[in-house]
């Protein structure tokens, strides 16, 4: 039988390999620590953005199966909600209302409460003018900033055929 005297064998790590591990963990926790706020600051406006765009498609689509005027309004902030509305015949007007997180300014043109007025075939009665790339009246706009001096900005329109815009600008 042989012997292993002198011979050593230890399982772990040592104080260097550890050291160097902490510091790569600390570089990267710089790096991506600070960028996690701004990206969930610029990830709560798009939810948001793409929350009242579905919910105008759904207004829309609303009036189409059912036949049926549907009203669309946006109270811009300090409210910060919208709506759609709509009545089936011999049934009270069903009325949904959504809020948008405080942290997002909703403002629309013409200031004050808009509505579109979504016919029973799709078109939209008052819709966003010129068109939906370059709206001056009859849009809505979602407003927030993300960090280090840098908006995200949403605006919504409707065209008169009722296809719903969302245009993203930095």
């Amino acid at each position: 039988m042989r012997s292993r005297a002198g011979k050593r064998q230890e399982a772990g790590f040592s104080l260097a390999e550890l050291l160097v591990v902490l510091v790569i963990i600390g570089l990267a926790a710089a790096v991506f620590v600070p960028n996690t706020g701004a990206f969930f600051r610029a990830y709560r406006i798009r939810g948001a953005a793409d929350t009242m765009a579905g919910h105008m498609r759904t207004a829309r689509q609303i009036a189409v199966t059912q036949h049926l005027p549907v009203t669309f309004t946006v109270n811009p902030s300090p409210t910060n909600t919208y709506s759609f509305s709509y009545t089936i015949t011999g049934h009270p007007t069903t009325t949904q209302t959504f809020s948008i997180s405080k942290h997002v300014t909703l403002t629309n043109a013409p200031t004050g409460p808009l509505t579109f007025n979504i016919n029973t075939n799709g078109t939209i009665a008052n819709p966003s003018t010129p068109d939906d790339q370059n709206p001056t009246a009859n849009f809505v706009r979602l407003t927030s900033g993300i960090g280090s001096g840098v908006t995200d900005r949403y605006t919504l329109t409707f065209t008169v055929a009722g296809k719903v815009g969302l245009k993203f600008v930095r």
